[in-house]
């Protein structure tokens, strides 16, 4: 079924939607005012970092990859991720749940020399934790990234390559 309906909240820079079918609450998304909302996730990472120069600096030198690990995990934080950086050396990067609550796979390279290592890893890696979630009945795909440090220029990769895998 369609349907809608408008409820005017002039005072209000979010709210929270709820879909119930039946008695089982289906989803409970945050609706936001972009006008409005503060990103405090961004706000938090400005006061230790002003104007974000390191977080500028771990993303774009391509000498360290752990920090550069660590850039991209909080830049998925500010932009309301919640990324895992992972401990345990045959996993991902990091592990990522979106807002809506999907799995992400997420591999980084600084170098373009591994880039063929890293996507194969980012492939195993996905397809083993998707088979692990289906084996105890959880349902839903589980997302892979590569991150490069370098432009997309120089990634010497078949585009469609990329996608299919």
């Amino acid at each position: 079924k369609q349907g809608g309906f408008s409820i005017p909240l002039p005072e209000a820079d979010r709210a929270l939607a709820m879909l119930i079918v039946g008695d089982i609450p289906a989803q409970r998304p945050w609706l936001a005012d972009p006008k409005k909302t503060v990103n405090i996730r961004l706000l938090g990472t400005q006061f230790y970092d002003e104007n974000l120069k390191q977080l500028r600096q771990a993303l774009l030198a391509v000498s360290d990859g752990k920090k550069f690990e660590l850039a991209v995990a909080s830049l998925l934080f500010i932009l309301g991720f919640a990324p895992a950086v992972q401990i345990e050396l045959d996993a991902p990067d990091l592990i990522v749940a979106s807002p809506l609550g999907r799995l992400l796979v997420v591999e980084c390279t600084t170098r373009i020399a591994d880039f063929q290592a890293k996507l194969g890893k980012l492939v195993d890696r996905r397809r083993a934790l998707t088979a692990a979630l289906e084996s105890t009945q959880h349902i839903g795909p589980v997302h892979a990234f590569l991150v490069c440090a370098l432009p997309r220029d120089q990634i010497a990769a078949n585009q469609q390559e990329l996608v299919q895998r």
